[in-house]
Order: structure tokens, then C-alpha cells, then sequence
């Protein structure tokens, strides 16, 4: 897992991405002096709240890109391209909310029988990511 000092530097990376989206209509480029652990492949979620409402909320469950590149990306996305909100406007920004989950690398769990995953998973330490053919989900 990530350093506080890293987890900290990635919600200042969400908030101030955000922020030069909307006063420049561009992705800023990556900073140069952020932690090295930075440059692991781990999955990342950037929630954004307003309220203590969800307002937008984009990720990668799985290690797909460094942690230090995700974010940036996955911030972009959840600000303005959750399909299931309207775009952030400059006018909320200072409203919001900034949440990071950095995901560790997912384990397959392998029982014989169904009713073992409830010995095998422990709430609040696990997540899931659940899948059946094209369908998947995230449960964190």
C-alpha cells in the first residue's frame, strides 16, 4: 500500500488537475516531484462529494497504469464524464469534496463451494470485484 505522505499528495493531484481543467480547457501535465512509490501499477478511484452527495466518481479496479497517471486521468473523468452527473462547473469547485482510493492488486478467490466466500472475505478489508461475462462490479 501507499505512505500517507503519498495519499495525501494524490487528493492535492485530483484537486488541483480538476482545477486547471476548468481555468485552462486542458490536462496539466504530470509534476515532477511527487513520490516514487507513485509509479506503481495499482488501481484508483477519484470520488468527488458535494454535500456528502456523490457527484462524480471514475476508476480503475484493476493496475492498468501508474497510480501517479491514473489519477490524473481518473480525475479528468470523474469531474467531467461520469455519465451520470453534468460536467463540474467552475462555480462548484470550491463546494467539492476530494476522495482517493488507491485499490491493492486483486486476488482471485478460489473455493469449492459458494458458501465458502463468506469464510475467505471480511468486510471492511476486502473488496470485490464481481464478474460474469461482460457485467462487472466493484464493491469496496
Amino acid at each position: 500500500m501507499i505512505s500517507e505522505r503519498a495519499g495525501e499528495f494524490l487528493v492535492k493531484l485530483a484537486k488541483d488537475t480538476i482545477k486547471y481543467y476548468l481555468d485552462n480547457g486542458k490536462i496539466m501535465v504530470k509534476p515532477t516531484d511527487y513520490p516514487i512509490e507513485l509509479d506503481e501499477e495499482l488501481g484508483v478511484l477519484v470520488t468527488l462529494n458535494k454535500n456528502h452527495n456523490l457527484r462524480g466518481c471514475i476508476g480503475y479496479a484493476e493496475p492498468v497504469k501508474p497510480v501517479i497517471d491514473a489519477t490524473i486521468e481518473v480525475a479528468i473523468a470523474a469531474a467531467f464524464n461520469d455519465p451520470r452527473f453534468n460536467q463540474i462547473t467552475e462555480k462548484e469547485f470550491e463546494e467539492l469534496e476530494f476522495e482517493v482510493t488507491v485499490l491493492t492488486k486483486p486476488e482471485m478467490i478460489v473455493v469449492a463451494h459458494p458458501d465458502q466466500y463468506f469464510d475467505e472475505i471480511e468486510i471492511g478489508r476486502d473488496g470485490l470485484i464481481i464478474q460474469k461475462g461482460y457485467a462487472r462490479g466493484l464493491l469496496l
